[in-house]
């Protein structure tokens, strides 16, 4: 498959089934319960403050990789959907990127990446924040090509194995022309 034969498109409840199976067959990706995505969709009670979003990579029906990115705002309440401006202060998160293994390393997860980037910065957000595995290679390397920088270390945070999470953090107001934030002609961009 070529590096442009999928699209990166808004996750929808159709795909929970497809993105649970794809990441339980990633040892390295975060095992959440179904009703974890499925809050994707859905405002949880007495989180009102929270937002989050679900980009798919998909060939035809099949999943080839997912992002998740979340928006908290602190502050004056409000809805200020979509660009929550009422608040005092937004902060994001990308809390998973998870592509199957045959299409590692064809951009499918900097896209991903991106998309989500994207999302949180037309809402606001200045600084996005993560924790990935220190020993996680493929994704630090992704992670700082499109700009993150190390934050900190959690010794002992991750278990099944036992490893380190490196924190990292992405000002998305900062130029960086290695991070295009805007869709690109003829790029069909996230949906």
């Amino acid at each position: 498959m070529t590096a442009r034969a999928y699209d990166i498109r808004r996750g929808l409840l159709e795909d929970v089934d497809g993105i649970l199976a794809l990441e339980q067959s990633i040892p390295r990706a975060p095992h959440w319960n179904r009703d974890h995505y499925l809050a994707i969709f859905a405002r949880a009670p007495g989180t009102p403050h929270i937002r989050r979003c679900l980009f798919v990579a998909v060939h035809g029906e099949q999943i080839l990789g997912f992002a998740v990115a979340s928006i908290s705002r602190f502050g004056e309440p409000g809805l200020g959907e979509p660009g929550l401006t009422d608040l005092t202060q937004i902060e994001g998160e990308l809390e998973s990127v998870a592509v199957t293994p045959e299409m590692l390393r064809r951009g499918v997860g900097r896209r991903l990446t991106e998309a989500t980037l994207l999302w949180c910065r037309e809402r606001g957000v200045e600084v996005i924040e993560l924790e990935v595995r220190a020993g996680n290679l493929a994704a630090l390397a992704l992670y700082r090509s499109v700009g993150f920088c190390e934050a900190g270390r959690r010794p002992g945070y991750y278990a099944l194995p036992r490893e380190d999470a490196l924190t990292m953090r992405i000002d998305l107001h900062q130029e960086r022309p290695t991070l295009p934030l805007a869709h690109r002609p003829g790029d069909s961009g996230p949906k």
